[in-house]
């Protein structure tokens, strides 16, 4: 099982460095039923994250906090359905107070 309160913890500095305006966990760590060995899927609204360069520090970042592969799609992207698959089950764990 994920604690929501740990992936909070290691999202938020990152995601205030960067300027994204909201982070949520996504698949299986958001159902609880991840294994160890699973990745950590997050849809972030990008904020200040403007440039491909500047997400992909942000996404090596969180690679690094959490010592696992992470999965970062943005709310901006085209696939709809997707994105309307995943809001059934996103935890949120950052937003800007901005």
């Amino acid at each position: 099982m994920t604690d929501i309160k740990s992936v909070a913890k290691l999202v938020t500095p990152i995601a205030e460095k960067y300027g994204a305006d909201r982070v949520a966990l996504f698949g299986s760590r958001a159902k609880s039923t991840a294994t160890e060995t699973s990745d950590y899927d997050f849809v972030i609204s990008r904020g200040n994250i403007q440039s491909l360069f500047q997400l992909a520090s942000f996404i090596d970042e969180l690679e690094k906090a959490f010592g696992a592969n992470i999965d970062v799609i943005t709310d901006t992207s085209n696939n709809i359905e997707f994105l309307e698959q995943i809001k059934k089950d996103e935890v949120v764990v950052y937003e800007s107070k901005r």
